[in-house]
């Protein structure tokens, strides 16, 4: 899960060096798009998210070879879940930085991990998913996923078209 949780912060970091360097309002002068300026920064971070997923399964999945108790399948979910997990973790931080900016949202992200890390451990979900079918399960988290990333992605180019510089 730490991978994921990097990978996410990696679009962060750098909005942050962009606004420090004032990109943001140099790339006005450019022929570049609002919309692009912040589809890039959802782009960047679906990348890294699929590049830190396929990393981490081929470590987990080597680590079980040596240990020489290969469960592929369950390795397949465990990452699917942290990549799932990273992808609207990181749709709702990126829409939070683009309303509030980067010190701001910042703070909010540290508070969602907080509130995630207690819901997660206080009401133990992995057993109530249990009961449910597991392709219905995926397809469920497919579905949310999509919605949640496409919706993020709207708002944050809403609230980037109003940013005034």
């Amino acid at each position: 899960m730490y991978p994921v949780l990097m990978a996410v912060v990696m679009p962060v970091t750098l909005l942050s060096y962009e606004e420090r360097c004032k990109w943001d309002v140099c790339s006005r002068t450019m022929p570049y798009k609002k919309s692009w300026l912040v589809s890039e920064k959802f782009l960047f971070m679906c990348g890294i998210l699929v590049i830190v997923t396929i990393l981490t399964t081929v470590a987990k999945v080597f680590n079980e070879m040596v240990h020489g108790k290969l469960l592929f399948t369950e390795i397949l979910q465990n990452q699917g879940v942290f990549f799932s997990v990273g992808l609207i973790a990181g749709s709702v931080l990126l829409t939070i930085i683009y309303k509030f900016g980067v010190e701001k949202g910042r703070m909010a992200y540290y508070g969602i991990l907080i509130a995630m890390c207690i819901g997660i451990t206080c009401f133990d979900i992995p057993m109530e998913f249990e009961r449910i079918k597991m392709s219905t399960l995926w397809l469920i988290v497919l579905a949310a996923d999509v919605i949640i990333l496409a919706a993020s992605w709207k708002l944050s180019m809403y609230f980037n078209q109003k940013k005034e510089f």
